[in-house]
């Protein structure tokens, strides 16, 4: 059986760590992805609800200008028209 020398355990050690600290920063990395997509969810949330304002204002819009015609009308049929 062949016995490890204390360099080839130091250089395995070595390697250990550098590998728990590439998976650190990887897993940084993919927490940080995570708040982005967060994020953006967030900002599409906000979009989505402006423009479900605009419609709304829109529609608000329409119903008046619908109102303002039906009145016209009515002034209309006063006249004889």
């Amino acid at each position: 059986m062949m016995r490890v020398g204390a360099d080839d355990e130091g250089r395995l050690a070595g390697d250990e760590g550098r590998l728990a600290g590439d998976e650190g920063r990887l897993a940084g990395d993919e927490g940080r992805l995570a708040g982005d997509e967060g994020r953006l969810a967030g900002d599409e949330g906000r979009l989505a609800g402006d423009e479900g304002r605009l419609a709304g204002d829109e529609g608000r819009l329409a119903g008046d200008e619908g109102r303002a015609g039906d009145e016209g009308r009515a002034g209309d049929e006063g006249r004889g028209w």
